[in-house]
């Protein structure tokens, strides 16, 4: 994570499309699509990233906690 905020190419742009919460409200969804770029380890060049994202929100002691966050690239 330390290399990752050195990273002089790091550019995070993630944007929500929808949420969604539980009736119950202790569930939330979101999902969105992220266009990113950063510093490729293989060529030290800035590279680009993108596609789409989930994140499953539980609340807990009334606060709300990331559960599960994945992103799928579309970039090739």
């Amino acid at each position: 994570l330390r290399a990752l905020r050195a990273d002089p190419n790091l550019v995070l742009n993630y944007t929500p499309e929808t949420m969604r919460v539980a009736a119950s409200g202790d569930m939330a969804v979101r999902t969105g699509t992220f266009d990113n770029t950063y510093t490729d380890p293989a060529t030290h060049l800035a590279a680009r990233d993108a596609g789409r994202y989930v994140v499953i929100y539980c609340k807990t002691n009334n606060a709300w906690r990331a559960a599960i966050d994945i992103e799928t690239s579309q970039s090739p």
